[in-house]
């Protein structure tokens, strides 16, 4: 967000694999990574916008950040 960059994290399953490998690795995994991301971009929306302040972040990252689908992984890039 505001000109961050993210760097890919090879702690995540899907980033570890080929785009073919990881269609059918362990699909839980890929599941609970996708909730995960639709739980904390839920959380984000309903913060303050002072805490939003606190983390650097504007209203405007935060509409951008929820608008994307849930399988869209920041780390996975």
């Amino acid at each position: 967000m505001k000109g961050q960059t993210v760097s890919a994290c090879a702690s995540h399953s899907c980033c570890t694999q080929s785009e073919s490998a990881r269609s059918f690795a362990n699909p839980w995994k890929r599941i609970t990574r996708w909730y995960e991301l639709a739980r904390q971009r839920h959380q984000l929306e309903q913060m303050s916008d002072a805490g939003l302040k606190d983390l650097g972040l504007s209203r405007a990252d935060i509409y951008k950040e929820i608008e994307r689908p849930f399988w869209d992984d920041p780390f996975c890039k």
